[in-house]
């Protein structure tokens, strides 16, 4: 991502360039990373900034107030936990060992709940 930075300084000059990237890394943690350029004025060198996000602890989270929220039981918040993070609902089966079928309930569920929280 730095590479690419600095060459986008040569080929874009003056242009405001963000990178963004999500990667998994072994433990199977999620992590979103962002890179840009920040300029600190006329008589400082330019900076480049880079954010990581554990998207893996905010899915986390997010389930966990939810779950509170809106009355999920346990199963549903770990299946909305992984809906968080973007995956299919053969994946979340196959992460839980719950049939397809089981995911779509659960995920019917928590949005029936979702409704009736906001209304």
């Amino acid at each position: 991502m730095a590479h690419c930075l600095l060459e986008s300084r040569q080929l874009f000059p003056g242009q405001p360039i963000q990178l963004q990237d999500q990667v998994s890394l072994p433990d199977e943690t999620r992590v979103s990373l962002q890179a840009q350029w920040i300029d600190l004025g006329p008589q400082q060198a330019s900076c480049i900034v880079v954010i990581l996000e554990n998207l893996t602890a905010v899915a986390h989270q997010q389930a966990q107030i939810d779950a509170w929220r809106y009355g999920l039981t346990e199963r549903e918040a770990q299946v909305w936990e992984r809906a968080l993070l973007g995956l299919s609902y053969r994946d979340i089966g196959q992460e839980l060992f719950i049939a397809l079928n089981t995911v779509k309930r659960h995920m019917k569920s928590i949005r029936r709940k979702q409704s009736d929280g906001c209304g």
